[in-house]
């Protein structure tokens, strides 16, 4: 009886190890995809004047990868920027730069916060338009996504 009591309780311990490594290989799994764009939106703009975009750059990745730059055919210039608070209360916009995205995090573009800054639109923008946001990183290479215009978030 020993015995039998034994060797069952070894059988569930080593199906409980077994387990337990399967579901960690699905979590490493799920992190190792690629980065993801999601929820693209930018403001209506006229032509020649400026827009601003918005959305979520999770990185699926195994690794850090840092967002260096993003572009897009419908304006002459687009920059990641960055809202902040001056002295007085006012809110500022600066140039933010290059962004690191840990693994398994995500950099979220939103109103009052980091966003794409888009100058020098190329044609006007209104809702339900969409256009292409091309954003280059330091390790996925260039990763695009469309865009709807709208004049507030989903």
């Amino acid at each position: 009886m020993r015995t039998a009591s034994l060797i069952t309780l070894l059988l569930l311990t080593t199906i409980a190890a077994c387990e337990k490594d399967q579901k960690q290989r699905l979590e490493e799994d799920e992190l190792t995809q690629q980065m993801e764009l999601l929820d693209a939106w930018v403001r209506p703009g006229e032509k020649d004047k400026m827009s601003a975009g918005y959305l979520d750059i999770y990185n699926g990745t195994a690794q850090t990868d840092t967002l260096i730059g993003v572009y897009t055919p419908a304006a002459g210039l687009a920059e990641i920027h960055e809202s902040f608070r001056q002295e007085g209360g006012l809110i500022g916009m600066r140039p933010a730069g290059k962004q690191a995205i840990n693994s398994g995090d995500t950099l979220s573009l939103e109103p009052g916060g980091f966003h794409i800054m888009l100058s020098e639109l190329q044609r006007t923008l209104s809702p339900r338009d969409t256009l292409l946001l091309h954003f280059e990183f330091s390790e996925s290479g260039v990763k695009s996504v469309e865009a709807v215009v709208r004049q507030q978030g989903p």
